[in-house]
């Protein structure tokens, strides 16, 4: 019986020892999770040697088959010197192009990934920012060998995901911080079902990265709490801006929210003094009553909201998407004044391409992200067209009360004359008939790249460009005092600086059509 024990207990050793010595050995620096990270193709790489100086270690690595070379490197350093080295690092690959050959294949804020040939060799470098050091991984292949190294970058980086959670975890800043790549980790982690890990950790994105909505939605959908998932629903309704996680969050809590087809049809001959907004889809009908009830508050002028029953359509845009970034793009790659005539999305993209050929390796990649997001973005309306169209269909409704003011509202992005972009626009028909559209694009934290969504926020932009918009329709004069919502002063940064107070001037401007 000790006899057989001892060979259950001996092989029981051999075993273990045999799986311990097929796992490739790991930089002392990275967890063990990373091992699967150190094969490629079936081939298992091998350590040959370690070193460490001036604060830079490396560890340099063989394929079992020779035909490949890996080498990693740690550095480790603070946030801020980690900044500095990461830019460096850019720099140091973009000159080493200008006389090689290569492309940077991605770049964010914490991570790169290209590819130099240089002395016979094809180099596949990648770069991850983690929360104490930079990691910088080094592929080298002979020439013409094609591998597609670039796909082992999204598998290094899963790993690279989950260390910066785990050296983040437990401190707010940090977690902040890296908010973004933590809650990659927690949708990997979703897509592969581990959904109680997934939870804990979008549990820490929601704590120290609140203003996370889609973390928010993910948790609501696959936590097991549920005081905890209706609490971040109630968040989701509150302060986010985004019409498909509202309507989720309100799916979820089981409450009724504001739908276009709920939306009363316009009546003809409406009287008195009193707005009929009007929605222009697409467009957030859920805002509405929330606009609806500020516009009130800062002008005492009742609000209806109506549908029409005439089809809406903005058809083809007028501009192509980023066009304005796109002309100041060529301008400044030709080195000449460009005429933009007969220019369509796709003469955009290829002047910008061409012009980009002989430019090095940064500007070629930062011109690609350019014309890959206006091939996919959405293009600009004229205003003015659809404002015509817009009177012309609202023109049958209307009685002979001027005072009977009608704006339509959509989350369309509208320009006019030279502008980028607009808030509103207004217009008199030649039977005297007036009427303006707003557009709250602009006034969006997506399309401001703004740090944060607020709900409360946004209604407020949009409620005091209503009152330009309405006001306008009865003659009422502009506001001197520029914190006046009526006032000229104009822009996004404008627009919050206005209070939802209005002047003087105007209130008694509004009192006197009252009491007509």
């Amino acid at each position: 019986m000790k006899k057989i024990q001892f060979l259950i207990v001996l092989a029981m050793v051999l075993f273990f020892t045999q799986a311990k010595a097929a796992d490739p050995e790991t930089p002392s620096f990275l967890p063990q999770y990373f091992a699967p990270a150190f094969t490629i193709n079936g081939h298992v790489f091998k350590m040959i040697n370690h070193s460490e100086k001036e604060g830079v270690e490396q560890f340099l690595y063989f394929t079992d088959d020779k035909s490949l070379t890996l080498l990693v490197e740690n550095i480790r350093c603070d946030r801020p010197r980690a900044t500095a080295i990461f830019r460096n690092v850019i720099i140091n690959l973009n000159d080493r192009m200008k006389s090689k050959a290569g492309d940077f294949l991605e770049i964010n804020s914490n991570d790169i990934c290209a590819k130099v040939r240089e002395d016979g060799k094809d180099k596949t470098v990648f770069v991850y920012v983690v929360p104490t050091a930079v990691q910088i991984w080094t592929y080298v292949e002979k020439s013409g060998e094609n591998r597609k190294m670039e796909s082992q970058f999204k598998i290094i980086k899963s790993f690279i995901n989950r260390q910066r959670y785990s050296e983040a975890k437990g401190e707010n800043v940090a977690m902040g911080l890296w908010g973004d790549a933590i809650y990659e980790y927690a949708q990997e982690l979703l897509h592969k079902k581990n959904y109680k890990e997934a939870v804990e950790v979008l549990g820490q994105i929601i704590a120290t990265s609140p203003y996370n909505f889609k973390a928010h939605i993910d948790f609501i959908e696959n936590t097991a709490d549920l005081k905890a998932a209706v609490n971040s629903a109630k968040v989701i309704l509150k302060i986010s801006e985004s019409p498909e996680l509202t309507i989720r969050a309100a799916k979820f809590l089981d409450k009724k929210i504001a739908f276009f087809d709920s939306i009363p049809f316009l009546d003809k001959y409406e009287m008195g003094l009193q707005v009929i907004l009007i929605p222009l889809l697409p467009c957030d009908v859920s805002l509405l009553d929330e606009v609806s009830e500020t516009y009130q508050k800062i002008t005492s002028i009742p609000v209806k909201i109506r549908r029409i029953k005439e089809s809406w359509q903005w058809g083809l845009p007028d501009r192509i998407p980023f066009e304005r970034v796109a002309q100041k793009t060529l301008v400044e790659l030709k080195g000449e004044d460009v005429i933009f005539t007969g220019y369509d999305k796709e003469k955009y993209i290829e002047e910008i391409r061409k012009a980009a050929e002989t430019k090095d390796a940064l500007v070629k990649y930062y011109t690609n992200k350019l014309t890959s997001r206006i091939k996919e973005g959405e293009g600009q309306y004229y205003a003015d067209t659809y404002l015509n169209r817009f009177l012309t269909i609202i023109e049958k409704y209307r009685s002979f009360d001027k005072n009977t003011i009608y704006v339509g509202i959509t989350g369309a992005n509208i320009y006019s004359g030279d502008n980028n972009y607009l808030f509103s626009l207004y217009a008199e028909t030649g039977n005297k008939f007036r009427g303006s559209i707003l557009s709250y694009y602009m006034m969006q934290a997506s399309n401001l790249s703004e740090d944060y969504e607020s709900r409360k926020r946004l209604v407020e932009r949009i409620a005091k460009e209503l009152v330009p918009a309405s006001l306008k329709s009865v003659n009422i004069p502009r506001s001197t005092d520029p914190t006046c919502p009526y006032s000229y002063s104009s822009g996004v940064a404008r627009l919050d600086e206005k209070t939802l107070v209005l002047s003087e001037e105007v209130k008694n401007a509004i009192e006197k059509l009252k009491s007509k």
